[in-house]
């Protein structure tokens, strides 16, 4: 341990965890700590490696006797990384982050639908390596891996349970899979719920208080972000809204249920009524192209889709009473109409008092495909026990 692992050290360093890269002189004021106490302690920190300066932020001309005091300070790459891996239905995608925000490398590689979830894990592993040998790190310097995988997930024991809904993922724990990586600590989230805090954070302050993002893809999820913070359940099972039964006496569902939205309104189905008009390769980008030309055919199918999934969030609105509603998935991308269809329907059944200021809008991050990514590096550094455990981890390296 070296000779000043100190209380003000670990301040210093948590806040950078939390706020980014900053001055000494804001650092004095935020730690309520002496200038010439954070220009010493600076200086340590520098001189061993746990600091660096960045680049771009100096002034102009300093003598080489005088401390660059307006430098930004941040903490070096060496002494930790936090690493993000995000599994959506036809795309793997990596990110590399330093502890105090700045992204370092990121790298993503498409992949089939039915790809196995194993492969799905080693091709994540491979694309790792990379990164980490272009930041010129070791896998030991990886203190958090924050994965995110596209179906329903123990966020405690990476155990999958739903077998019939587990799709590419059946007998794959992605947890466990993580833990070979390196010794690094694993928090598990569901892909769509970090999408959700992407397109939170995507948002122009001041932000809703209460956001539900709703992708509409093969599979139907929802994520809720309150104050900031994804509200996962007790488990990581919440926001399973492609399997709330809207039909009783509806077709029977993989899940064990009947008449579940996602048999109405998934991918799958809405792309076979297209293809149904419009050809046997087909697509949503196809229909919305149609409509542009008139196609009321086209138009009738995703009016109906916006009905029938404005029929299920009224449910939701009435039980969470969120701010703000976004739409995002390939089913979205049929844009403004289909919107319209989802709040007409949502404004017809839900009561007064949650839809009078309700927002409903269209996800403005679908074409990042490293936005969701970058939201977990960021969420990694809002929990108050985790940038203490960080900054600890930072100084006894």
């Amino acid at each position: 341990m070296r000779a000043h692992p100190n209380n003000t050290a670990r301040r210093l360093l948590g806040h950078l965890i939390s706020e980014g890269p900053t001055h000494r002189a804001e650092l004095s004021r935020a730690l309520d700590v002496s200038r010439t106490t954070i220009s010493n302690l600076a200086a340590a920190l520098l001189e061993d490696g746990t600091l660096v300066t960045l680049e771009g932020e100096a002034p102009a001309a300093t003598s080489p006797d005088r401390p660059q005091l307006k430098q930004q300070l941040g903490i070096s790459p060496q002494r930790g990384v936090l690493v993000s891996a995000v599994f959506r239905m036809t795309s793997t995608t990596l990110a590399v982050g330093s502890l105090d925000g700045r992204l370092l490398r990121t790298a993503g590689q498409e992949c089939p639908r039915d790809q196995p979830g194993r492969e799905r894990m080693e091709q994540a592993q491979r694309l790792l390596s990379t990164l980490l040998a272009e930041c010129d790190l070791e896998e030991t310097q990886v203190l958090r891996v924050h994965l995110a995988v596209n179906t329903q997930c123990d966020r405690e024991s990476g155990e999958i349970l739903a077998e019939q809904g587990a799709g590419a993922w059946r007998g794959v724990n992605p947890k466990r899979e993580a833990s070979r990586w390196s010794s690094a600590p694993v928090i598990i989230e569901n892909a769509a719920r970090l999408i959700s805090l992407a397109e939170h954070h995507a948002l122009i302050a001041p932000r809703p208080r209460s956001l539900v993002y709703v992708h509409l893809s093969w599979g139907i999820t929802m994520g809720q972000v309150v104050e900031g913070t994804i509200d996962p359940g007790s488990h990581g099972g919440a926001g399973e809204l492609g399997h709330v039964s809207i039909d009783p006496m509806g077709p029977p569902c993989g899940c064990g249920n009947r008449g579940c939205l996602m048999l109405y309104t998934g991918l799958d189905v809405i792309t076979e009524r297209l293809r149904a008009v419009l050809g046997a390769d087909a697509d949503v980008a196809d229909a919305v192209e149609a409509m542009a030309h008139g196609s009321q055919a086209c138009s009738t199918i995703f009016a109906d889709a916006g009905e029938t999934v404005g029929r299920a969030l009224a449910m939701v609105c009435n039980i969470l009473d969120p701010d703000a509603i976004v739409l995002g998935g390939e089913l979205a991308a049929a844009g403004p109409e289909f919107a319209e269809a989802v709040r007409v329907s949502l404004q017809r059944r839900a009561l007064p008092l949650v839809t009078r200021t309700l927002e409903l809008s269209l996800a403005t991050t679908s074409d990042d495909l490293h936005a969701a990514g970058i939201a977990a590096l960021r969420a990694m550094r809002t929990q108050a026990p985790l940038v203490e455990e960080l900054a600890s981890s930072a100084l006894d390296r």
